[in-house]
């Protein structure tokens, strides 16, 4: 994807219940949550969206803008 395609990114969703699904994306693949989407599955259960940066300086940029999103939205909450 990232050759051919030029992508930055793969994401998925995976249902919030699934801690095996969830286990191998996160932990064994190295996918981190982007967002929780609500609702997503049929049955209204959350998922979890899902990337896995292939370039190490993207992977570090998208960690930086999330915290930056995270403290702007704490703030406002607050």
């Amino acid at each position: 994807m990232e050759k051919i395609y030029g992508a930055k990114y793969c994401s998925l969703h995976v249902r919030r219940t699934n801690r095996g699904a969830f286990g191998l994306y996160n932990d064994v693949l190295k996918y981190e949550i982007n967002s929780v989407t609500p609702a997503y599955y049929a049955d209204g259960e959350d998922a979890y969206d899902m990337r896995f940066y292939f370039d190490e300086k993207d992977r570090d940029q998208y960690r930086i803008d999330k915290a930056a999103r995270e403290i702007k939205e704490a703030k406002e909450a607050a």
